[in-house]
């Protein structure tokens, strides 16, 4: 997700998924009008997206100018790819082992079990766990580096407070919901 450019800052590749958008057209003005040099504005199946590789000290700072830049250009953001919801296949390609492994894992049979409970599927057919614990579970193994770890609980986190935001009605009830959550 990230590559070094200089020793302050490195280039963050993420994108932004966007709603209220009526054609490309607008998408690019508005994004490109923004100052977005670092960004390919796209969609698919009708779902407009911002795809960056922005250089900053941190994925959060990142993902932050590029949320205010985007915002600036009146998108509305719906959340941050890459996503933190993953099957075992995916798990399985971001981590760079074999789906065998990771069901492994997941059975206890390999790591000495503790692997992340999905959090949901577990009465269908595909099961879904949340990339960041999954993460930080595999780079706590030795699986991973701590980096991609780091990069998944930011973006989870982000991807928590933009739909938290897009929930409620007002400050006072998601002062109120907070509130219930300390």
């Amino acid at each position: 997700m990230a590559k070094a450019t200089n020793l302050s800052k490195q280039e963050h590749s993420f994108t932004l998924i966007l709603s209220g958008v009526k054609s490309l057209d607008d998408l690019e003005a508005g994004v490109y009008g923004a100052g977005c040099d670092d960004a390919l504005v796209g969609m698919r199946s009708g779902i407009p997206y911002v795809a960056f590789d922005r250089e900053a000290e941190s994925l959060f700072a990142a993902i932050q100018s590029a949320i205010r830049d985007v915002r600036k250009a009146g998108l509305e953001i719906v959340r941050i790819e890459p996503d933190d919801l993953v099957s075992m296949s995916e798990i399985a390609r971001r981590a760079n082992q074999s789906r065998e492994s990771v069901s492994k894992y997941v059975k206890g049979k390999r790591q000495a079990g503790g692997f992340p409970a999905p959090i949901s599927g577990v009465t269908g057919n595909s099961m879904r766990w949340r990339w960041s614990e999954v993460a930080r579970w595999l780079a706590d193994k030795g699986q991973i580096e701590d980096a991609p770890a780091q990069d998944a609980a930011v973006v989870s986190k982000l991807n928590a407070a933009i739909e938290l935001r897009r929930l409620t009605t007002s400050e006072a009830e998601l002062k109120e919901i907070l509130q219930l959550t300390k």
